[in-house]
């Protein structure tokens, strides 16, 4: 996958831009969770870019942990790890977590 790091607020607000004229992906996870490393593999392995044709953006919630409250609190969405999200017009149009973050529940929405 062709993952874009979040680890800046200027990204959040590149994401929200980018979403004005098509469908973003936050993936949102922990480096230390079982759980996290297992949903990160398996979405990496169903991912396909040219059948998706969406951005996606990367955070790890460790290192960077006042970024994941700020997408939290802006896009109205509770904290989770791991997490997706699709935003859209710079809002939150679905999110999922745990053993939920599959490509399957994400294929609605390509661009």
């Amino acid at each position: 996958m062709n993952w874009l790091k979040i680890n800046s607020e200027a990204k959040i607000r590149e994401i929200k831009e980018l979403s004005q004229n098509g469908r973003v992906l936050i993936f949102k996870y922990s480096p230390r969770c079982v759980v996290s490393y297992l949903m990160r593999t398996l979405f990496e392995r169903e991912w396909h870019e040219e059948a998706m044709k969406m951005e996606t953006y990367l955070l790890n919630v460790r290192e960077y942990k006042e970024l994941s409250d700020k997408i939290a609190s802006e896009l109205g969405v509770e904290h989770a790890s791991p997490q997706i999200l699709v935003i859209e017009k710079g809002k939150c149009v679905f999110s999922a977590s745990h053993g939920k973050v599959l490509v399957s529940n994400v294929k609605q929405f390509r661009n």
